[in-house]
């Protein structure tokens, strides 16, 4: 087993080797609950053995979610949070994330907001997953489809990479690794490169593991929050990002940095940073991982995407561009020169004028989103006629004082409509579920609380703050001799205590004159000072403190 040690703002090992999960759980799992988060291919193939081995150190508990991208949303992210309450985990407890990039990145984002942080532990079960998102503390969920907009910086305790795991992998997604293998070699590590270029790496998994989380690990102890040096690791993303939007994530994550590093070699030729060979280079490589070198949308559409992912700041935007097989630079361009980047990227290979392909393409979806127009009638007309029966529930529960919450009608309701459909379809039937009780709840209780007798019952009461009867002034200060300039009103008054102590309270007005005294509504000017103005009044707390202003003439 190879332990490496990341130095972050947390120190916490990643474990290396082959069947080495029972030993490593045996050993750090401790005791409490656990949950372990996987999604629905990795599930059953590894589910059942992870959950039997933290069995033994505590109450265990699943959460499965149909996998793929597109499954991390917000939604997602709150029925994870839902259950996580929901199995009694408090913060010294544990979140296991089982499976690839998607699994990492909810599972750690949910652990990082639960309770304000607790522990996750990193199982990865793809290359992609071993080699980059595990390690890092990087986690989020997608918006709009842009990848990862919203996240947060949330260390993994430990983390556990066995490569016997890649033999169940498909090709494709085994590929998807091979893309940010290639990455890190292009930036610093040329024997790697070399090795991965030649094809058939995959005998040498665990090297090429090994080599890639030590680059990783390296990059996040020198700039854990990605401000500086660890933004390398965004070769070929800020396009690929934009390639993933643009095709609805048809394109895998590793399919679409592939095409991205292509791109930021061209870009990087046309400004003079780096000959053809890089290009040539990099394009070898991805071909013996089974990657693609080019994606089929134009220059203005990518543009539009990358403008809106999250390495824009201001109106410049980060790219990371090759000088050579092992060095590269980050060069940061103007918002308004990248479509003409775009263009230089994509070359002849994908023209902005839509070829027979695109055509094609286009037509397709098209008539695709035909259908989907016709689903969205149906469904808008089927929502209008629910909310009328809402507003019908609405008013016979104002008319016998009945409650809008009704949990086991909304339990009913929920089972009643997934048992309707099969696999994973159930999980986004109750996505759209728990939106539409919230919206009859909200419509139902904006009804009730129109008025009528149980609207205002059921309103929140409101309690009048009794106040004592005092006289609404004092009378004015005795005109003085000399008349002074009036000082500067100051933010902040120091106050003593009757046991010697200082402290400092924020100058209030005071309810009973216009100069600003030391009361604040929590206290109320009893006495005058010989004066007779109230900015020189003592005043009195329940507690007993007396407080005195530095203005006091007394």
């Amino acid at each position: 087993m190879k332990t490496l040690t990341v130095h972050a703002s947390s120190t916490y090992d990643i474990h290396i080797g082959e069947g080495i999960l029972p030993a490593a759980l045996e050993r750090v799992a401790g005791r409490g609950r656990f949950c372990v988060v996987t999604d629905s291919n990795v599930e059953p193939l590894y589910g059942e053995t992870v959950r039997g081995l933290l069995a033994a150190h505590g109450r265990v508990s699943g959460f499965t979610f149909p996998a793929g991208e597109t499954s991390k949303t917000l939604g997602t992210f709150s029925l994870l949070l839902e259950h996580l309450a929901g199995a009694g985990l408090t913060r010294s407890d544990t979140v296991v994330a089982l499976g690839g990039g998607v699994t990492g990145d909810l599972a750690g984002f949910a652990a990082g907001c639960y309770l304000r942080g607790v522990r996750v532990i990193q199982i990865p079960t793809t290359l992609l997953a071993m080699i980059d998102s595990s390690v890092g503390g990087k986690t989020g969920v997608d918006l709009g489809g842009l990848k990862n907009q919203v996240g947060a910086f949330h260390q993994p305790r430990l983390v556990l990479i066995d490569p016997d795991a890649l033999s169940t992998l498909p090709a494709a997604t085994l590929s998807d690794g091979a893309a940010e293998a290639v990455k890190y070699g292009v930036l610093g590590d040329t024997e790697l490169f070399e090795r991965l270029s030649r094809g058939g790496w995959t005998e040498d998994a665990e090297w090429v593991i090994e080599r890639c989380v030590f680059h990783k690990a390296a990059l996040v102890a020198a700039d854990e929050l990605d401000r500086g040096s660890r933004q390398l690791l965004n070769l070929g993303h800020t396009l690929g990002h934009a390639i993933e939007k643009c095709s609805g994530f048809r394109f895998s994550h590793g399919q679409a940095v592939a095409v991205g590093m292509i791109y930021a070699a061209r870009i990087a030729r046309s400004m003079g940073l780096c000959g053809p060979e890089v290009e040539a280079d990099i394009a070898a490589a991805l071909t013996a991982g089974g990657l693609p070198l080019s994606a089929p949308y134009g220059a203005a559409e990518l543009a539009a995407a990358a403008m809106a992912d999250k390495k824009r700041a201001g109106g410049e935007i980060t790219l990371v561009l090759p000088r050579a097989i092992g060095r590269c630079e980050l060069r940061r361009v103007p918002a308004a020169e990248l479509e003409g980047l775009a263009r230089v990227a994509v070359g002849a290979e994908a023209p902005d004028d839509q070829s027979d392909e695109r055509r094609t393409i286009a037509m397709e979806i098209q008539e695709i989103r035909k259908r989907i127009d016709e689903a969205d009638e149906q469904l808008v007309r089927a929502f209008a006629e629910r909310m009328r029966a809402a507003s019908d529930i609405a008013d016979y529960k104002r008319e016998h004082g009945l409650p809008v919450w009704d949990p086991a009608r909304e339990r009913e309701v929920m089972a009643k409509q997934t048992k309707a459909v099969d696999g994973d379809m159930a999980m986004y039937v109750k996505l759209l579920y728990n939106t539409i009780f919230d919206i009859s709840r909200s419509y139902q209780q904006r009804r009730l609380h129109r008025g009528g007798e149980l609207g205002n019952r059921m309103a929140p009461e409101r309690k009048a703050i009794p106040l004592p009867d005092m006289e609404l002034g004092f009378p004015p200060p005795a005109p003085s001799r000399k008349r002074r300039k009036p000082s500067p009103a100051r933010p902040w008054w120091p106050v003593r205590a009757w046991r010697g102590r200082t402290a400092s309270r924020r100058a209030t007005s005071c309810s009973h004159c216009r100069p600003s005294c030391i009361s604040s509504a929590s206290r109320a000017c009893f006495r005058p000072s010989k004066a007779g103005c109230a900015a020189t009044a003592y005043c009195r707390l329940k507690t007993a403190p007396t407080v005195r202003s530095r203005r006091s003439t007394t």
